[in-house]
Formats: structure tokens, C-alpha cells, sequence
């Protein structure tokens, strides 16, 4: 269960950067965002970031319930 709870976190903590990447680069070109672009480049690579740690962890939660379900199978 160990590795089902590592993974499910860093799901969570990647779709919480992505929401963060998403937001400002939404704001750019408006009054309230940032007048400087050069910032949206490094907020597109942490929106991309975000997105391979989400399915990283998607992985380690698809590995970790296909081994506990081998398990399973031995054990009955």
C-alpha cells in the first residue's frame, strides 16, 4: 500500500503545479498578470513537467495494483 500512497501524492502534487503553471499562464497579457513574457516559457515547461510527474505516478499506482493483485492470485 506503500507505493499506492507515494503515488496517489505525487499525482496530487503534480496536478496542483499544473494548476499553478495554468493560472499564470492565463493571467499573461492581462491588466492583473505578469508584463513580462519571457516568464511564460518557464510556465509552459512546468506545465509539461507537471504533466509527465502526473503520469509517472499514474504508473506507480498501476504497478503497485497489479502486484498486489498477483499477489492475490498466488495467495488463493
Amino acid at each position: 500500500m506503500m507505493a499506492t500512497s507515494v503515488g496517489l501524492a505525487g499525482i496530487q502534487n503534480g496536478l496542483a503545479n499544473m494548476n499553478g503553471h495554468a493560472q499564470r499562464i492565463a493571467q499573461y497579457g492581462t491588466t492583473e498578470g505578469p508584463k513580462d513574457l519571457g516568464g511564460v516559457a518557464e510556465d509552459m515547461v512546468g506545465l509539461k513537467q507537471s504533466e509527465l510527474q502526473v503520469k509517472a505516478s499514474a504508473q506507480v499506482v498501476k504497478s503497485a495494483n497489479e502486484t498486489l493483485g498477483s499477489l492475490l492470485d498466488v495467495r488463493a
